[in-house]
């Protein structure tokens, strides 16, 4: 882990607390538009990129000696180490100018120094060099909303998030940044629906469940809808499904027992996000998974509602359920719902045996 990754990471975090803690420490009742606007763009960047996998540490080398120094033991020099290292990216990238991860690189280091304006312009050349990668695409939408005098997501980057959820539907912070834009404009029913399906797409324990529940249930209330209901609502409804997931013996030695797994269940002629999702992990293959309404993403989208559906399974190595290149996957298949059949009708094997392009 180079100075660069973690003094980034350093910064990030420390301007996500302050964005909580401020508002407590002055006994202010509801943070101002602004401060409250901080919080949505500054904390889902700093737990949602940590827990994507957050850039490239060995991208971030700069020329220096072998051995690296020690952290930082103030803001103001991990501030001078970050400017130093971003110059450095920067040189090389003159150089080297088709490196879309070190462009990628360059602006989330100028983000972090709050040099929003450099840091969409950087966005911007890896934009221009990969004009379908979607998270390219997301990382400068950010951008150009955070180099705008409000923060807004104006209309540019509203159609750089609809192009990113157009090749990646399950895209997280795609679908973070389209809830923050709704609520940006006032329109909380939205944004309130985007969140709860990317929150359906999350791990339990991932660290930003319980700030992002808290902001759906802020804009259900700004809506004038009721409160979100708890997943176990849903958790009596019987299974409608029943897929037994095996991995390739040809496969095997190409993942890890905590390599994460995603059973997916898609509507045939409907949006391309899943109606239901199941996540486990590759020690537990081959496995039995029941679906049903438990593991629909939302309820107005269930499983039940559905006659077909296509149902597959895939190895994510990123551990996040959009799709990405390497990763391992099962042929789709197109199976019928019908809660009153016998378990053998509702038996299907999902075999995951390719790669993903």
């Amino acid at each position: 882990m180079t100075p660069l990754f973690i003094a980034l990471a350093g910064l990030l975090t420390l301007a996500t607390c302050a964005a909580i803690i401020l508002p407590l420490v002055r006994g202010d009742a509801r943070p101002t538009r602004h401060l409250a606007l901080g919080i949505l763009l500054l904390l889902p960047v700093a737990t949602l990129l940590l827990y994507l996998h957050f850039g490239r540490p060995d991208g971030l080398q700069v020329a220096g000696p072998a051995s690296e120094p020690p952290l930082a033991e103030s803001q103001a020099e991990a501030t001078a180490n970050l400017q130093g290292a971003v110059d450095g990216l920067r040189q090389r990238l003159q150089a080297e100018p088709d490196d879309i991860e070190g462009w990628r690189l360059l602006g989330r280091a100028y983000k972090a120094l709050e040099q929003f304006d450099a840091a969409r312009d950087a966005l911007a050349e890896a934009n221009r060099r990969a004009p379908d990668n979607a998270d390219v695409m997301v990382d400068y939408a950010e951008s150009i909303a955070l180099s705008n005098p409000d923060h807004r997501f104006d209309s540019q980057a509203l159609r750089l998030l609809q192009s990113a959820l157009s090749v990646s539907p399950d895209h997280p912070r795609a679908r973070w940044f389209a809830g923050v834009a709704a609520y940006q404009h006032e329109d909380y029913a939205k944004a309130a629906e985007i969140w709860e399906q990317l929150l359906a797409m999350l791990p339990p324990e991932a660290e930003i469940v319980p700030a992002l529940t808290a902001r759906i249930q802020e804009s259900r209330q700004l809506a004038g809808m009721p409160p979100m209901q708890a997943p176990a609502t849903v958790a009596a409804s019987p299974p409608l499904l029943k897929l037994r997931v095996e991995l390739d013996p040809a496969l095997q030695e190409k993942v890890s027992g905590s390599d994460t797994v995603f059973v997916f269940a898609r509507a045939i002629n409907g949006p391309p996000m899943p109606l239901a999702v199941h996540r486990l992990t590759v020690a537990q293959l081959p496995a039995d998974i029941d679906l049903g309404d438990a593991d629909s993403m939302l309820p107005s989208m269930k499983l039940s509602s559905q006659s077909r559906v296509t149902v597959m399974a895939r190895v994510s190595f990123g551990g996040q359920p959009v799709a990405q290149s390497g990763d391992l996957e099962s042929s789709p298949q197109e199976v019928a719902i019908d809660a009153g059949a016998n378990d053998d009708d509702r038996q299907h094997t999902l075999r995951i045996d390719s790669i993903h392009p």
